[in-house]
Parts: C-alpha cells; structure tokens; sequence
C-alpha cells in the first residue's frame, strides 16, 4: 500500500473508531501487549505462546 493510501486510511474518523473500539476491547480483556491470542477465555502473550495456544486448541477440538 502506498504511504500516501495508509495516510488517508489513518485520517479517516471511522476507521479511527473501530481502531479505538477495539484497542479499548483489547484492554478491557486484560491484554498488555501484542500479539495476544484469546483462546477459551485464557490470554496468550508472546510469539513464545504460541505453542500453548495451539495445545489448548488441540485439547478443545
């Protein structure tokens, strides 16, 4: 994407809003950093997690 697209895609106020939205959702979830994987009401932190998170999916599917 050039920049000037991603220029006018952040200046636009409804976009704005769902960005704001969710980080807002994001923290009401308890996440503190990026990535963050929510799987069965757990939060999963860190590239590092990513293998927890697909043990629980395997254990839940």
């Amino acid at each position: 994407m050039p920049w000037e697209d991603a220029a006018t895609a952040i200046s636009d106020p409804a976009r704005r809003d769902e960005v704001r939205a969710a980080t807002d959702e994001a923290v009401a979830l308890g996440v503190t950093g990026v990535p963050t994987v929510a799987v069965s009401g757990q939060l999963f932190w860190g590239d590092d997690r990513l293998e927890d998170v697909a043990a629980v999916l395997a254990a839940s599917g």
